[in-house]
């Protein structure tokens, strides 16, 4: 082991130094060591405050960015408003369109119900017009049978079934029993027309055969029946509906007769016939004004109006005495016809 030397005492030195000069080193080095002590304090303040600068620049850029969010939070919250809104509007249309279309639901199916009523209607009227025109068809058939004499003085207890058997052999000229057994039966009857003019009651005769009461007709348009002297008046017995129906056409039959018109009855209404080489079937009412109006009167009213343009030239020729040349600049062609016929 190795052994430390001590130094001799004599040979350490110890340096002098004055006790005024040491006292001022060591305050001077307690003053530097508090300057230095303040400065530190004072950077670590000011580094502190710079940090806290820096801090603070932080925390307003993070409430500048917290502000421009919120601010595009309502951007974003206010566009969806108006989606909302826009929505809203679209919910409602359809609402309003889902209303609409139930009304018009419903409406289509009033709609279809009343069509379903109006056919019902309908089916009704034509069943009723069909057992009508059937009904009116089964009195037609039955009054096929039938003929109306007119004009046959009546007399107290008269043999009715006789007179007429005697009147029909002469003019048929066949026998009396043929002409029994084609009777069926033999009656009077009051009408309307036979008392307006106070005429004896009609009688009236159902034969057993269609065929007879053809030819009495066509024998009774031949030739005239008589009876004491007094002339008979043959009809067809044509039933009180198909009367009253046919007597709304008399306006136009009564034209077609005027002109010669042969026409035919149809069942239940109307009539047929050939005008001017074009054959017509009118079988409503309408048809047949609407026929008059066209064919009888609207030709009559233009005949009128030619005949009196033609009067009133001629009026103004004989009284006014105009020159030929005057009338044809005043009166044009119509007038050019008659300068030429005068000349």
């Amino acid at each position: 082991m190795s052994r430390k030397v001590m130094a001799p005492v004599s040979q350490l030195t110890t340096p002098s130094s004055s006790p005024s000069g040491g006292q001022r080193s060591i305050q001077a080095m307690l003053q530097q060591e508090k300057e230095k002590e303040k400065e530190d304090t004072l950077q670590k303040i000011l580094q502190g405050i710079q940090n806290l600068q820096v801090k603070t620049d932080n925390i307003e850029k993070s409430i500048e960015n917290i502000h421009q969010k919120i601010e595009k939070t309502d951007e974003k919250v206010e566009n969806i408003q108006q989606k909302i809104e826009k929505t809203d509007e679209k919910v409602e249309n359809i609402q309003q369109m889902m209303t609409y279309e139930e009304r018009i639901k419903k409406i289509e199916e009033q709609e279809e119900q009343r069509d379903k009523e109006i056919g019902n209607i309908n089916t009704r009227l034509s069943e009723v017009e069909k057992d009508r025109t059937e009904s009116l068809r089964g009195e037609i058939d039955r009054s096929e049978f039938y003929l109306r004499f007119q004009n046959m003085d009546e007399e107290k207890g008269e043999n009715l079934v006789g007179k007429m058997t005697e009147i029909l052999v002469e003019a048929l000229e066949i026998t009396e029993e043929k002409m029994l057994n084609g009777m069926d039966e033999v009656f009077r009857v009051y009408t309307r027309y036979a008392m307006r003019n106070k005429l004896p009651r009609e009688v009236h005769i159902r034969f057993t055969k269609k065929i007879i009461k053809t030819q009495i007709l066509q024998m009774a348009r031949e030739k005239m029946l008589k009876y004491k002297d007094k002339e008979i008046v043959v009809l067809k017995q044509v039933p009180r509906r198909v009367r009253e129906t046919r007597r709304e056409y008399l306006f136009l039959t009564k034209e077609l007769l005027k002109r010669g018109v042969n026409y035919r009855w149809l069942i239940p209404e109307g009539l047929l016939f050939t005008w001017r080489e074009q054959r017509h079937r009118i079988d409503t009412v309408e048809k047949a004004e609407l026929f008059y109006y066209k064919y009888v009167r609207g030709k009559e009213e233009d005949t009128r109006k030619k005949e009196s343009l033609i009067e009133f030239q001629k009026e103004c020729i004989a009284v006014i005495g105009l020159d030929w040349i005057g009338l044809d600049l005043y009166a044009g062609p119509s007038l050019k016809g008659l300068g030429a016929a005068h000349n």
